[in-house]
């Protein structure tokens, strides 16, 4: 079914450049927005637990875009186009579709898709044909941009892959694990904040103070305290019957 898929896919692009896709009109149906939203949330069951279904979904929103008008679910479809020709070593159409992918980024920012875009883009397409170092800058870029967002999993998803990035490159696991380490700190305390945002100012409330013992006061000014009796060493006392 996605070997159908893909073949669909080609036949309504035709013989326009894939770098035309991003010039396609803008996305004006609600109904096929929701569509792609559900689609696209779509990634994480069917990338983990069914691959052709995850391409199938892809192949779903890019047609959608081409036929229907393009929107930030676009970006998605591109990129993930690549990912999937890439993975079928049809080389040269992959990285087509991940630079139309950044490209429309660029046409119509979306900080919400950057992360996303980031690690696709700079894990499974764009080493195919740059540097791993240029990688890298992607995947640091997307990394940012999922804590700055909220896009959490994506930024993690970039710092696995950065990680892994390292290890290709020839970097220590100690050295990468200290990057990451510095990563969580970041993500941590930026979700402090957010929090704090979201909540709003919080009111400071007076803290009291815990009432002081009489027997800690110190005595007033004039007057002598009686220091308690002490028992004699070894002394007890009896306690009384209760009749």
């Amino acid at each position: 079914m996605l070997a159908a898929e893909f073949e669909r896919t080609i036949a309504i692009i035709g013989d326009r450049p894939i770098a035309s896709l991003v010039d396609l009109p803008a996305l004006n149906d609600p109904e096929i927005a929701v569509l792609q939203d559900v689609l696209q949330e779509m990634f994480s069951p069917t990338y983990q637990l069914g691959t052709n279904n995850f391409g199938i979904t892809v192949m779903r929103i890019l047609q959608n875009s081409i036929e229907h008008g393009i929107s930030r679910n676009s970006i998605y479809a591109y990129v993930n186009s690549g990912t999937l020709l890439c993975a079928r070593l049809d080389i040269e159409k992959g990285h087509e579709f991940g630079r139309a992918a950044v490209r429309l980024d660029e046409l119509h920012p979306d900080k919400k898709s950057e992360s996303m875009l980031c690690n696709m883009w700079g894990a499974w397409v764009q080493h195919w044909k740059d540097s791993y170092e240029h990688s890298k800058a992607s995947l640091r870029k997307g990394i940012h941009a999922g804590v700055e967002t909220g896009q959490y999993i994506w930024a993690f998803y970039n710092t696995c892959n950065a990680c892994m990035n390292s290890l290709l490159r020839g970097r220590t696991c100690a050295r990468s694990s200290r990057r990451r380490s510095s990563i969580y700190r970041c993500a941590s305390s930026t979700s402090s904040t957010r929090s704090r945002g979201w909540s709003g100012p919080s009111r400071a409330t007076p803290r009291r103070s815990a009432p002081r013992s009489t027997a800690s006061r110190s005595p007033r000014r004039g007057r002598t305290s009686t220091p308690s009796p002490r028992r004699p060493a070894g002394s007890t006392t009896a306690r009384p019957s209760i009749s």
